[in-house]
């Protein structure tokens, strides 16, 4: 009788595979701190527009909490005029496949508030916002115009 031990070994590189790997995790970590990075409120949502995820403003104070925001339809607390601007936006958005941007008003705690909303087509589904406070700037540009005119009228 034979007795043969044997030993097969197969012996594959996968240096390339784990390089990939890092350099994904990597690209992964500079995509989060870019997003965490990111002063305005980003909103994931769906065509319709359900809210599927939010990451709120740093630079201003949300009117809701995620929470009351995740997995409703900004028709059930957004302002009629600020609903119907967004859709008519987002549909542009999903026919023209192409950035769409507009401004809105909100008065919070009194005041007049202004907004920038720009929209960005993920896939045939969904998109992002991004919702930027531009209220120092519209007044900058009120007082600049202002000026002018006195100046002119002199």
């Amino acid at each position: 009788m034979l007795n043969v031990d044997l030993l097969l070994a197969i012996v594959r590189d996968i240096t390339e595979h784990k390089l990939s790997e890092l350099d994904s995790l990597e690209g992964q970590a500079r995509l989060l701190a870019l997003y965490q990075g990111i002063p305005d409120a980003i909103t994931w949502f769906k065509r319709d527009g359900t809210i599927l995820d939010l990451k709120p403003p740093h630079t201003y104070a949300p009117t809701h909490t995620v929470d009351d925001i995740v997995g409703r339809n900004m028709r059930e607390f957004a302002p009629a005029d600020v609903v119907v601007k967004f859709e008519v936006a987002l549909e542009a958005l999903f026919q023209q496949g192409n950035l769409q941007q507009f401004e809105y008003t909100l008065e919070l705690d009194g005041e007049l508030r202004a907004r920038e909303c720009r929209l960005i087509k993920l896939n045939d589904d969904e998109a992002l916002s991004m919702v930027r406070d531009i209220t120092e700037q519209k007044r900058t540009q009120v007082e600049a115009q202002t000026g002018q005119e006195r100046i002119l009228a002199l």
